[in-house]
């Protein structure tokens, strides 16, 4: 019987290392990738992106397969590699030849694979789907076997999977990344509409509330009276309080009380909806949730004292998903506005989120609040004279400054070169 020539069993051997790594690097590419731009593309008839589509709706079939495809073909390599080394005469090498190509595989495989899983689909998924489809049909009695067994082992030991979320569920980052595809048929005004609901976890009420010194409400108290505070209401919505919005006694839609021409303390809270307190630290997502569950629109925001902050409404929610709902000259004519020279004049008050809505800017909102908030923790202190600081690609210029607090400040994007 004719034995193998070394050089034969040396392209075995590689073509055996280069299975295990290709299984290896197979998992590290296929699990990361967008599923959502698979569809699309699977629907538009791409034939590679259904194959792909096909093994990731089973992806515990999958990884079995890619499982036993790179232990196989590790366990032939080491076959291949003794008889290699019988061959040749080197008795030695037998022992540790399994380890060291346990460990060469393992030094190949995953860094190439992290290599391969920021390339494009069509350099390695789209053609790797043809072959590993294979392998799954080749494999699917075992590794349906195998998951049947592991599946009854775990109910055997109590610890069978109740409520756990599906391997192929898509995370936030692929449905980012689907809406800022280049390929996806969607405006520009559909994609920032979903991007905004995708980022509502990452935003407090806090965050977009209108701050308590801004709060225009009916003060039961007030020198002005209380028809008359109802007359000249600017908002269809209002906190009603005794001297400050630390004592608010409900909410207060205008419209039930239109035409009446008295008005006393009675009929007004006989008119009011129930105010609710929302903690400072709750995201819009769930606050969104909260105003649909009690319907209602409008919620006090108390600090961790107790102490009114501000109010937050559903449509400053709204406005986070589809952008400012009125234009930057009827919705802020005293906070920024246009200086004719490409820059703006800002007042420290005015809330970052709000200037970067409107101005399409990119102000940091991680910190600080407002302008001022920001200029004082980038320069530690409030200075007496004129001051131009950079914040990223912007310039701040310190235009008017009283005590601790900056109260107007000059702002451009820097040119960028």
């Amino acid at each position: 019987m004719n034995t193998p020539s070394p050089l034969f069993q040396l392209a075995l051997l590689l073509s055996l290392l280069g299975c295990a790594v290709f299984f290896i690097c197979a998992r590290t590419v296929l699990f990361g990738l967008n599923r959502y731009r698979l569809r699309y593309r699977a629907r538009q008839g791409h034939r590679a992106a259904a194959r792909l589509i096909a093994l990731l709706d089973r992806p515990q079939q999958l990884s079995a397969t890619l499982r036993i495809g790179t232990i196989c073909s590790t366990m032939a390599a080491s076959v291949a590699a003794t008889l290699l080394a019988l061959r040749q005469g080197a008795p030695g090498t037998l022992a540790p030849s399994p380890f060291i190509l346990t460990l060469a595989v393992l030094m190949l495989a995953h860094p190439f694979g992290r290599l391969l899983a920021i390339l494009p689909p069509p350099l390695f998924a789209y053609p790797a789907s043809r072959p590993l489809k294979l392998v799954s049909l080749a494999l699917s009695p075992l590794t349906r076997l195998l998951l049947i067994i592991g599946q009854d082992l775990r109910q055997r030991i109590g610890k069978a999977d109740q409520g756990a979320e599906p391997d192929d569920a898509p995370s936030l980052v692929e449905l980012r990344d689907a809406l800022q595809a280049d390929d996806l048929p969607l405006p520009a005004e559909r994609r920032a509409m979903l991007l905004g609901v995708l980022e509502l976890d990452k935003v407090s009420v806090e965050d977009v509330m209108i701050p308590r010194h801004e709060v225009n409400g009916i003060d039961l108290l007030g020198n002005t009276a209380l028809l008359e505070q109802v007359r000249t209401a600017s908002h269809t919505r209002l906190p009603v309080y005794r001297n400050s919005l630390n004592q608010t006694e409900g909410i207060l839609h205008m419209r039930r009380l239109a035409g009446r021409s008295e008005l006393d303390e009675a009929a007004v809270l006989l008119a009011c909806d129930v105010a609710y307190f929302v903690p400072e630290g709750t995201t819009l997502a769930n606050q969104l949730v909260s105003f649909q569950q009690h319907k209602y629109r409008t919620a006090v925001v108390v600090d961790e004292y107790g102490e009114a902050m501000g109010i937050v409404t559903l449509e400053d929610i709204l406005e986070e998903i589809v952008g400012d709902l009125s234009s930057v000259e009827t919705a802020h004519p005293r906070e920024f506005y246009p200086l004719g020279d490409g820059t703006w004049s800002i007042q420290g008050s005015a809330y970052l989120r709000e200037v970067n809505r409107a101005l399409g800017w990119q102000l940091p909102v991680d910190g600080p609040k407002t302008v001022n908030g920001l200029v004082t923790e980038v320069l530690e202190n409030i200075p007496d004279c004129a001051v131009c600081l950079q914040v990223g690609r912007y310039r701040l210029e310190i235009v008017q400054a009283s005590g601790s607090r900056v109260l107007e400040v000059r702002a451009w994007e820097a040119q960028q070169h």
